[in-house]
């Protein structure tokens, strides 16, 4: 959370430069890099934010609330491909790459700039903070806060096995959606 902002911020510009990039390239492996760089960003941006994010924000029905945001997510996606269809028509894929890479850098970067903050510097708690304190003071139980460091974590083998099955899963949902066959 001590870098929240810097970090999400940094995951967008490296996904927006990308993709503007793209729109200058002649070969295929320029692709391929920018690709990392793609997957470097919106593994920021859309897969780490929403969780932090939301994590932050309350402390109730989580669960909803991360729903909602990754169907928001789909939604988006599918409007902006019909978007980005239209684009590579009218104007070219080259212009088209480049007119998604600065509406997306008008967006995210005000965005992170200006309103992420955490509910403490709003002044306010996460929702469902109050109902939680209030049973945790009825109840008079301490709270044992669980889990692990990042240097104990490098030291799991289910920490690796975790990154090799998201690795996994994220190329096959790449695959899935470039609709391609063998």
């Amino acid at each position: 959370e001590r870098y929240l902002k810097p970090i999400l911020l940094m995951g967008g510009v490296i996904q927006y430069v990308a993709m503007a990039l793209m729109g200058t390239f002649h070969n295929v492996y320029q692709f391929w890099v920018a690709g990392v760089f793609l997957g470097i960003g919106s593994a920021v941006t859309m897969a780490m934010a929403a969780p932090i994010l939301i994590n932050m924000w309350f402390v109730e029905k989580r669960g909803l609330a991360l729903g909602i945001s990754f169907s928001c997510n789909g939604i988006a996606a599918a409007v902006f491909s019909m978007i980005a269809g239209y684009g590579i028509v009218s104007w070219g894929w080259r212009t088209t790459y480049f007119v998604i890479a600065l509406c997306g850098l008008l967006t995210y970067v005000p965005a992170i700039l200006l309103l992420v903050k955490t509910p403490e510097e709003k002044g306010v708690l996460p929702y469902g903070a109050e109902h939680k304190l209030a049973l945790s003071e009825t109840a008079d139980t301490k709270s044992v806060v669980q889990g692990i460091t990042f240097a104990e974590a490098l030291r799991q083998p289910a920490f690796y096995c975790m990154l090799i099955c998201a690795a996994v899963l994220a190329a096959v949902a790449a695959e899935s959606s470039q609709g391609s066959t063998f």
